[in-house]
């Protein structure tokens, strides 16, 4: 199982769905006294390749870009009951911490 944040979000053109993100796989650091983690150059990719990571068992999360650090607040993304790329809170509730997430410039 793998681990990666999303920084940046684009949508579609209705505006009411991601479309493509920001994807950037974990670094770990070697340091066992570390326990937080950077993020690796991020690549685009579709929502639907981020769910097919997800459907994986990987875990995807939404991820400030200036200061990434792994916490209980990362809210971890998930398809919501459409089949769209949403967060959720770790509890499982709806979280808008993906459509805050500043936007890709448009394509």
């Amino acid at each position: 199982m793998s681990q990666y944040g999303v920084t940046k979000i684009r949508l579609n053109q209705r505006g009411d769905a991601v479309e493509q993100v920001m994807l950037h796989p974990f670094k770990r650091h070697l340091d066992p006294e570390r326990a937080d983690v950077e993020l690796d150059t991020g690549t685009l990719a579709n929502a639907a390749e981020v769910l097919a990571l997800i459907a994986d068992g990987n875990e995807v999360f939404v991820m400030d870009e200036v200061s990434p650090h792994l916490t209980d607040e990362a809210d971890p993304l998930a398809a919501d009951q459409q089949g769209r790329l949403a967060s959720f809170t770790r509890l499982g509730h709806p979280s808008a911490a993906l459509f805050a997430l500043p936007r890709l410039a448009p394509a």
